[in-house]
């Protein structure tokens, strides 16, 4: 038995070989499928992720805020008292902040090493616990694309070692700026009270992109006046009240993103399909001649989808190794989603094409 289902499988693929131009073809539109479906999903996806970040702090009743500086020139200079304010409300659990693109992986005065985030502030890891944040301050995690990353790393005159990996695809939700892709960044975890020893620079966007859980009216009122003081003028942003249409916009690009996403998917498949259905049609005589002959109807059955999946092959590959290739990211979710669909097209063709081949019309014919 197990000796005629070979044989069975092993004609399919023989007759595929004798159709290797419809094997280039569905090769050559899958590859592309592949490539521009996994991009475009997973740019869905990291819009997706922002927009629940963004959702998780309106929750949260968070308060942002713009920044702009003095027009009389001044030069802006964070105090002591600006950082003692957000120094206690981190320690307290009710705010969290970043360093974005005022540090790298040494001391801010040499700027070598890879691009760094600075996280601090316990609220963040609460929030976001998908990021996998590291545990214990101070510590540090690699992005996956990170390229020799360091052992150990200098920041605000502490050595920390960079423990491992944070997880492949995390993204950064940060208010003023959107999403930003951690894969080729390190993250930093330290405490509140280590802020001190980080640079001015650094410092001040500390302040800026701050980021309060529920705050009172006279928390909000002391820290503007206190960076105002220092020549930072901050504007307050409720998100319950100043940024619903922000999030409508982003929750619009996710949407765009996603129809986009599902009407090309929708249009490869019809493509792949039409394909695979014409070299049905042309081959149906050979299989219904094989089943008038005598041929069992599970061998017909077989030899079919052998020869269609053979046809599908290269596609069916390129797709496997988008979805199953480290690092795990959103492109491989768009691999994973291309694989899913091909196999779904192979399985509704050879079923479309073996209800054809063993209908009544084929058999008396």
């Amino acid at each position: 038995m197990t000796s005629l289902w070979l044989r069975d499988v092993a004609g399919g693929v023989a007759d595929a070989t004798r159709h290797w131009r419809d094997v280039l073809a569905i090769a050559v539109i899958g590859m592309v499928v592949c490539a521009v479906v996994a991009t475009l999903l997973g740019e869905t996806l990291m819009q997706w992720t922002i927009f629940r970040r963004g959702a998780t702090l309106r929750d949260q009743q968070a308060v942002t805020f713009s920044v702009s500086y003095s027009p009389h020139g001044r030069v802006s200079s964070v105090s002591g008292s600006s950082l003692d304010l957000l120094t206690a409300s981190m320690e307290s659990g009710h705010a969290y902040s970043a360093v974005v693109a005022n540090v790298r992986s040494s001391e801010p005065s040499t700027g070598d090493g890879p691009p760094v985030v600075v996280v601090v502030g316990d609220l963040a890891a609460h929030l976001y616990p998908e990021l996998g944040l590291c545990e214990t301050a101070p510590c540090a995690t690699s992005g996956t694309k990170v390229v020799d990353a360091p052992q150990e790393i200098t920041l605000a005159g502490t050595t920390i070692e960079v423990q491992d990996h944070h997880p492949a695809g995390s993204v950064w939700f940060d208010p003023a700026a959107g999403g930003i892709d951690l894969d080729t960044l390190i993250m930093v975890r330290i405490a509140p009270h280590h802020t001190a020893g980080l640079g001015a620079l650094a410092q001040e966007e500390l302040v800026w992109r701050a980021v309060l859980t529920g705050p009172s009216a006279q928390e909000v009122r002391a820290l503007v006046a206190s960076a105002s003081a220092d020549g930072l003028w901050l504007t307050p942003r409720y998100l319950t009240n100043d940024e619903p249409a922000r999030f409508r916009s982003l929750l619009a690009v996710a949407a765009i993103y996603l129809v986009s996403f599902l009407s090309l998917l929708v249009a490869c498949a019809y493509a792949l399909s039409a394909v695979a259905v014409s070299v049905l049609r042309r081959t149906a005589a050979e299989f219904a001649i094989r089943r008038v002959s005598g041929a069992m109807a599970h061998s017909v059955v077989v030899r079919m989808a052998a020869f269609l999946t053979t046809v599908m092959a290269p596609s069916l590959l390129v797709a496997a190794a988008v979805a199953l290739a480290p690092p795990f990211t959103y492109v491989s979710t768009g691999g994973m989603a291309v694989l899913v669909s091909l196999l779904v097209i192979d399985v509704v063709a050879v079923a479309c094409g073996a209800r054809a081949v063993l209908s009544e019309k084929h058999m008396g014919s």
